[in-house]
């Protein structure tokens, strides 16, 4: 279905804050739940995340945590017996206010496996990774976090941290959205005597902490 472009938003990350048995919720019938609460559904991959089972802390090879999601996946051979929670620190998201314009990009790298003797070029998927750009009206200094300190795109871009650039392609629909956990590359800036100060951010993917993929594509309840 056709989204309009104006119903998106583009957000990064704030300051981690710490979450004590966050609930869950179950997607469908499988083995899969998700943090309830939307807001805390980005984890931060810098700190151990502890799922608890029925108040018991389940062994942290039992399950597969995917950080971007703010899910939790048993493996198949374990059996879920009652509420499951999850204690761990979260990202709380800011959005950016002057974007404009956005490219998400996730892609495989193509490994050439062709032989002597092989008629057309044969591949195989390689690594996976994400980049993309972001279009904005805003310079970088601007404090995108009115609460707990203060973050900025020209400060995360100094700094060399990694951060999360999430897009939302339809505000109506939150719980589906791209994410890439990325480092800032660089930060260009264009004018015109007859036009506005505009600012290009380009971002590549990376797998921080105890992060297993750089990008997560999807409907975090589904």
């Amino acid at each position: 279905m056709a989204t309009a472009g104006y119903s998106a938003s583009v957000l990064v990350s704030g300051t981690s804050t710490a979450m004590t048995d966050e609930a869950t919720t179950q997607v469908g019938a499988t083995k899969s739940y998700y943090i309830t609460s939307l807001t805390k559904r980005i984890l931060d991959p810098a700190v151990a995340v502890v799922v608890e089972d029925a108040t018991v802390v389940v062994a942290a090879s039992n399950y597969s945590v995917d950080h971007l999601a703010g899910r939790v996946t048993f493996v198949a051979g374990y059996t879920v017996n009652g509420a499951v929670t999850v204690t761990a620190s979260y990202l709380p998201t800011l959005e950016v206010g002057t974007a404009r314009g956005f490219s998400f990009g996730t892609m495989r790298s193509m490994l050439d496996k062709t032989v002597f003797g092989d008629t057309a070029t044969d591949r195989r998927a390689g690594l996976a990774d994400c980049s993309g750009t972001l279009d904005r009206l805003d310079v970088g200094t601007d404090d995108l976090d009115g609460g707990a300190g203060t973050v900025t795109l020209a400060g995360i871009l100094a700094a060399g941290d990694y951060t999360l650039v999430k897009v939302v392609p339809d505000t109506s629909d939150t719980d589906t959205f791209f994410a890439c956990w990325a480092r800032l590359e660089s930060d260009a800036l264009s004018a015109d005597v007859a036009d506005l100060v505009t600012a290009s951010l380009s971002y590549q993917g990376v797998v921080p902490g105890n992060a297993t993929q750089s990008f997560w594509l999807g409907d975090t309840t589904a």
